[in-house]
């Protein structure tokens, strides 16, 4: 099951962008849990619309108890804008990160994760802006386009299952495992936990 969240500060998908997003998960037959957070009017009709044609694949929660989401058995992977929380509590269940980064540090936090960790993938043709046009670190040219969005998602999707998807799991599990053999990381997790 794929867990999709934004964060509580900013929804970087757009109506268009989470609309192709859900048609694919829902093509490829894949459950998931969508937060609603701060999306729009519009986009809760949308989303609401597509979880309603999903045939019980989808749900769409207005605020999701995530760490316990994430913790569930049933949790595969995890959509997330990359912030710093939402990034521990995977990284704490061992839950493998797909980052839709927007702002501040998710930008880095994506990165880090992809490109240095190799404990994650970052999702390039959601990108906009300046940023259609140009080739990314990975080699990668930005499109920006519908369907160059909906063949990213239908190659990274169908991929988790196999060997790119083990590749990932491996990565974040080694990361969890740093961060539990880390007595500061502990101390300062059972502090946030207690808050």
């Amino acid at each position: 099951m794929f867990v999709i969240s934004f964060g509580t500060l900013l929804y970087p998908a757009n109506k268009q962008q989470l609309s192709i997003l859900l048609d694919v998960l829902i093509a490829l037959d894949k459950r998931f849990v969508l937060a609603q957070g701060l999306a729009s009017e519009e986009i809760q009709d949308m989303a609401n619309k597509k979880v309603a044609e999903s045939n019980g694949k989808g749900i769409m929660l207005t605020w999701a108890p995530q760490f316990a989401i994430l913790n569930h058995k049933a949790t595969g992977w995890f959509l997330t804008h990359g912030g710093l929380n939402s990034t521990m509590e995977a990284v704490r269940t061992r839950t493998g990160l797909l980052f839709w980064p927007a702002d501040v540090d998710q930008v880095w936090i994506a990165n880090q994760f992809s490109r240095i960790l190799k404990a994650g993938y970052e999702f390039y043709q959601i990108r906009n802006g300046p940023s259609i046009g140009r080739t990314t670190y990975t080699g990668v040219k930005v499109e920006g386009t519908e369907q160059a969005m909906r063949d990213e998602f239908t190659k990274v999707f169908s991929g988790l299952d196999g060997e790119f998807g083990k590749g990932l799991k491996d990565g974040i599990k080694a990361v969890g495992e740093k961060m539990d053999d880390d007595p500061f990381t502990e101390e300062d997790w059972k502090a946030f936990i207690a808050m």
